[in-house]
């Protein structure tokens, strides 16, 4: 089972909506209707809550999951693995958000009590993310 697969049957009322896009419940607050979008990006994907803003690591606890069960499992570093396609500039902004965000959250939480291994990869993950999109800004 795939990241994405094994987080959307975690979700309540999923439809998809498009290709690689779907819309289902917030499991983050007390939601009866679909106010949530994820989206694959790449090989992982991204998660925004329009009804109460949840950030991607409160969603990602509700349902059980770890930062790292949001990555394919792969035995290349981070640092060589290949990028499997350009980004349109909206995807761009959408993934520098949903990262700085992300990195925000975690920044927090390690200057406050602390990171456990999983959330230390994920926050690697994250920065390694950023990188990656400013060269695309870059080279745009």
């Amino acid at each position: 089972m795939t990241p994405i697969e094994n987080f959307l049957t975690r979700l309540d009322k999923v439809k998809q909506v498009g290709n690689g896009e779907w819309v289902a419940c917030c499991p983050a607050h007390d939601d009866k209707h679909p106010s949530m979008s994820v989206s694959e990006k790449g090989d992982t994907f991204v998660v925004k809550c329009h009804s109460h803003h949840c950030g991607g690591i409160a969603i990602m606890e509700s349902v059980g999951l770890t930062a790292s069960d949001f990555y394919e499992k792969t035995n290349l570093p981070i640092h060589i693995r290949p990028i499997k396609r350009k980004w349109s500039p909206r995807q761009i902004c959408e993934l520098i958000g949903e990262s700085s965000g992300n990195v925000a959250l975690l920044c927090e939480r390690f200057m406050t009590t602390g990171l456990w291994d999983d959330e230390m990869d994920f926050f690697r993950l994250e920065l390694q993310k950023l990188i990656i999109l400013s060269n695309e800004v870059n080279h745009a």
